[in-house]
């Protein structure tokens, strides 16, 4: 995220994505209860004052905490209704995991720390517990295993499987998985357990017999790929899978992590057109039945699983 951007959260929860909170508020300052003629008036000066009093009001500031460590949520007290607004943003719109954590600030009570979206939902003692944990050295990535130190770069023109589970899950979202070699003398079906590591699954169910490949997964929440060319949504890395889960179509059951029904919505060939192993940026050409697009798969902050996903102009490519 550039420097300035972010989102402001009505007190409805509409969100209004922004380049610069101020500058947002003095092009429409009907919507903050401001006149014309007072946000004309408005100067860097007034700045703190004005982002505090339309806190007050009900909304809600989200910005980037800085070095590409994630985002912050800026409140003034957290209502039950703001509650839901900031996790509506936060699921609907980042595509957050429950365990994901962000940058809280709840301005009235002076709290400032790590907190993750159950931690939200679950009130003020939870923001304790998170503080707590934050001193003893959790991360903010919730993946137990280092990609990089398990997955093979891919490499340019190589053409491996993709597929796309529609999971009618808690949330309704997809689930895209892309081939992934994994690197030599890596015992896979370790790296698989310590990754499920904490969640109710059948153990078997994550066991493979294929110890070249896996399928790196990324959640989209709004069971959706970008449209439009230059669109972006973001998008959760999750576990590993073992390409056998490739074929699954079922009903994951109660109690299970993921209950609900999956169903295979698309598969086919991922083409790469280019892989940077440092950035971890992966440009690819998805090609199945129903969807023949090129996208973009680029990290959004550094020890986080969110990415952003970005349609990207075929012309530029495939020439």
């Amino acid at each position: 995220m550039p420097i300035g951007e972010g989102w402001w959260i009505d007190p409805k929860g509409y969100i209004h994505r922004v380049d610069e909170h101020l500058e947002f508020i003095k092009k429409n300052p009907e919507l903050f209860g401001f006149t014309k003629e007072e946000a004309e008036k408005f100067t860097v000066r007034d700045r703190d004052r004005i982002l505090l009093d339309v806190m007050k009001d009900g909304w809600v500031r989200v910005r980037d905490v800085g070095g590409g460590r994630g985002i912050m949520v800026e409140t003034w007290l957290i209502t039950p209704q703001i509650r839901r607004n900031i996790l509506d943003f936060l699921y609907d719109e980042l595509g957050f995991a429950p365990y994901t954590k962000f940058m809280l600030s709840e301005l009235s009570r002076r709290f400032y720390n790590w907190v993750t979206p159950e931690d939200i939902k679950r009130g003020s003692l939870y923001y304790l517990v998170a503080w707590l944990k934050e001193q003893i050295g959790f991360l903010i990535n919730a993946l137990k295993v280092n990609r990089k130190k398990v997955l093979a770069p891919l490499k340019e023109g190589d053409i491996v499987s993709f597929v796309i589970h529609d999971h009618k899950a808690t949330r309704h979202h997809w689930d895209l998985r892309i081939e992934w070699p994994v690197k030599k003398g890596v015992d896979i079906n370790k790296e698989l357990i310590k990754d499920w590591e904490g969640k109710k699954i059948n153990r078997e169910d994550i066991i493979t017999k294929n110890k070249k490949f896996v399928y790196r997964s990324w959640a989209i929440p709004k069971h959706r790929l970008p449209i439009k060319v230059g669109e972006r949504l973001m998008i959760s890395e999750t576990e590993l899978h073992p390409i056998e889960y490739g074929e699954f179509e079922g009903k994951i059951e109660e109690g299970k992590y993921g209950a609900g029904e999956v169903k295979i919505y698309d598969s086919g060939n991922a083409k790469v057109l280019k892989y940077d192993k440092d950035a971890d940026v992966l440009v690819v050409h998805l090609k199945g039945s129903k969807i023949d697009d090129i996208f973009s798969l680029v990290p959004a902050f550094k020890r986080s699983n969110q990415w952003l996903i970005l349609k990207v102009d075929k012309r530029k490519w495939l020439k």
